[in-house]
């Protein structure tokens, strides 16, 4: 198969405003490590595809599309052809919109399309023959589950997808891992593209090829160790060891020809929003506490009750306009390659989706993984089993993201449906 990896260096310049926390309390004030748009390209002609993973949150919908033409218009891939992914760093620029996480980036996000062009163009030029080869192995104490500790579902799997070129050596590699890119907290103001930058810089450096991070389905999966850059470092270690280990045994190999890239309209409600006297309410209870939060110079607090004060704003506009949001519309994608399949969902899908996926696959004698934030970062996507536990991901996450009411639990089921359905076609 011809197949091409290329980059190009996204780092926003000092003083961007970041995203990702809320306890954030000021833009970028240096450059730990630099951001990537890393870029996959396979096949030829008309059956070009392109992967892109960015060191970013996420995107919006409608920007995502965007990002699409422009790659489209200038390289010739289809835009359905495309897939845009973000490895969800809590330490770049402020790429989608939330209220009260730093404001849009927009300068960064004008000069993205043509980064991505730029990245897709050098894969292209590095197009080559290659062999398909993939393996896995479990990586524990990386990740925890952050609504469990102690007992909820976990994927330690480590999945990797290589080209390996005629001479034997690695052209590139791709390296799956499910785990939040928050080992640094709200407090860090440094640009970096956390853990999954660390693991490919490492990679890179013990194997001499390109790599690029595909995050798996980590809305409610943290770092184990979290806090400094030592840890930073330490996870992209163990990821990155533990991948040129695999490459070194060679592996699976994968007859793989042509790429094949499917779409899937998901058409996702959310649950619908408070009565119009239980928003005023809210409002007023987050205005007093803004207040408050102000007179004992709690600023922290006080941008909690300010973010939700514009969330009860937004909402009454929608209620009195009748404009008001009831569900979004994304696109799911599959790139299969030989009886590998990489699985894309928008938005923070929970670890049981991930999980599934391998196992319904497996059963059939395919590999599959999802990758998450693909196509748009829409927020949370839990199970239906998780909303009558409730938590940050259910309760309140959705009002940053400026929804009326969180995804409903039939978002999850429909996600879960698309997914089978790449996998049994």
């Amino acid at each position: 198969m011809l197949a091409g990896f290329g980059k190009s260096d996204i780092t926003p310049p000092v003083g961007t405003n970041l995203t990702g926390y809320l306890a954030r309390l000021g833009p970028a004030i240096g450059v730990r490590d630099h951001l990537f748009c890393r870029a996959l390209v396979v096949g030829q002609g008309s059956d070009q595809a392109a992967l892109l993973v960015a060191d970013t949150l996420g995107f919006g919908i409608a920007y995502t599309e965007q990002v699409k033409a422009a790659v489209a218009a200038t390289t010739g891939i289809a835009p359905e052809r495309v897939i845009l992914a973000a490895t969800h760093t809590h330490a770049g620029p402020a790429s989608v919109y939330l209220q009260g996480c730093g404001d849009l980036a927009l300068d960064w996000l004008e000069g993205f399309p043509a980064k991505a062009v730029a990245a897709v163009r050098a894969a292209q030029s590095d197009l080559s023959e290659t062999d398909l080869r993939f393996g896995t192995v479990p990586v524990p104490g990386i990740a925890i589950n952050r609504r469990d500790p102690q007992s909820g579902p976990l994927d330690e799997e480590l999945s990797v997808l290589w080209f390996q070129g005629r001479d034997g050596r690695p052209r590139g590699a791709m390296l799956h891992f499910t785990c939040h890119a928050v080992v640094m907290d709200g407090d860090n103001r440094l640009i970096s593209a956390e853990y999954p930058g660390a693991a490919c810089r490492q990679l890179e450096d013990l194997t001499g090829a390109p790599a690029m991070f595909l995050q798996g389905p980590c809305g409610d999966i943290n770092p184990a160790q979290r806090h400094s850059f030592a840890h930073v470092d330490g996870a992209g270690a163990k990821l990155a060891e533990a991948a040129a280990e695999l490459m070194r045994q060679g592996g699976t190999a994968v007859e793989a020809a042509v790429p094949q890239v499917e779409t899937q309209t998901l058409d996702l409600p959310l649950v619908a929003p408070p009565a119009y006297g239980e928003i005023l309410a809210f409002r007023r209870e987050h205005q007093s506490g803004a207040f408050a939060a102000d007179a004992a110079h709690d600023i922290m607090r006080a941008k909690m009750h300010r973010a939700m004060v514009t969330w009860a704003d937004l909402t009454i506009g929608g209620v009195c306009s009748g404009l008001l949001q009831g569900g979004l519309t994304v696109a799911s994608q599959c790139l299969r390659l030989g009886d590998v399949l990489l699985l894309t969902s928008p938005g923070e899908l929970f670890v049981e989706f991930g999980l599934e996926a391998k196992r319904r696959a497996r059963s059939q004698g395919k590999q599959a993984f999802v990758v998450a934030y693909t196509n748009a970062d829409i927020g949370y996507i839990p199970t239906a089993e998780s909303y009558a536990k409730g938590g940050y991901e259910v309760d309140s996450a959705y009002r940053y993201y400026g929804y009326p009411g969180p995804l409903a639990p039939e978002a999850g089921k429909r996600v879960a449906a698309a997914l089978a359905r790449f996998i049994d076609g």
